[in-house]
């Protein structure tokens, strides 16, 4: 289970990595002639971020639940 929670934290950290990258980008779409562009690169932003939390809370339950059983996962994060 912790390389699954491991997996699941690297997996939101890069996702969100992606999201701010993104974010940047369409943040310069929106001074630009492609507005409506960055109108839709920020509904996927949106998107990107809420699979984001998704993961994270997945993690947190995996945690919560090695906690509750007495198997302390090597390193508590949060991310």
């Amino acid at each position: 289970m912790k390389g699954i929670h491991d997996d699941l934290e690297h997996t939101a950290e890069k996702l969100e990595q992606v999201a701010t990258t993104l974010a940047g980008h369409a943040l310069y779409l929106q001074h630009s002639v492609h507005a409506q562009d960055a109108a839709d690169m920020q509904g996927r932003i949106a998107g990107l971020q809420a699979s984001v939390d998704d993961l994270r809370d997945v993690a947190q339950s995996i945690e919560q639940q090695q906690l509750e059983q007495g198997k302390a996962p090597a390193r508590l994060t949060q991310i």
